[in-house]
């Protein structure tokens, strides 16, 4: 193998190694869009503040919310179906794949994604959403260590959350604190 390839190959293989994952995923939702919460001022348009910059929108749906995130680094627009749940004092969204969320993806290409789910805590104060994901890292280091126990795989170092609905709800509501902290918010300020 030529000097460049290996070059190559040692940083995939480096990238591969140092990488310890960005989200925690679900197959079971955290809440049915049907049972969603309503919530007026999570509706509307929201900017993203800090580096990432990027434009929230928010739509009411029937059922829940049609969440549509437009990326200003690339300029693509990521298309979710949301659900909102109140689990003791903290909100949640529930966002997965929106329905039409693969349109243009050829037929075999689609029968081979799963719509997986993620949990992200709510936080709103007057023109400011705060929307934070579970903390990837910390789930990573506490299901190895076996100090949180919930259904799950690890592949390609990334949490799978298989538990089912009402074991995710326990779940999350017990450890909203360590598993979504502040500074991971996506901060937005109301347009």
């Amino acid at each position: 193998m030529k000097k460049a390839a290996w070059s190559r190959l040692a940083l995939l293989a480096a990238a591969v190694l140092l990488n310890t994952g960005c989200w925690v995923y679900s197959l079971h939702p955290l809440v049915e869009p049907k049972d969603s919460l309503s919530e007026p001022t999570l509706t509307g348009t929201w900017e993203r503040e800090g580096e990432d910059k990027g434009t929230l929108t928010i739509t009411p749906a029937d059922p829940g919310y049609q969440v549509e995130y437009l990326d200003k680094k690339d300029g693509k627009t990521s298309k979710l179906r949301g659900a909102l749940i109140q689990l003791g004092p903290n909100r949640f969204l529930d966002l997965d794949p929106h329905d039409n969320a693969l349109e243009g993806l050829p037929e075999p290409v689609k029968a081979h994604l799963l719509p997986a789910h993620s949990f992200w805590k709510v936080t709103l104060s007057g023109d400011t959403l705060r929307l934070t994901p579970i903390n990837a890292e910390w789930m990573e280091k506490g299901v190895k260590a076996k100090r949180l126990v919930i259904a799950h795989e690890m592949i390609d170092r990334e949490v799978v959350l298989r538990a089912a609905t009402p074991e995710l709800r326990r779940f999350v509501q017990r450890y909203a604190g360590p598993a979504f902290p502040d500074q991971d918010a996506w901060a937005f300020r109301k347009k």
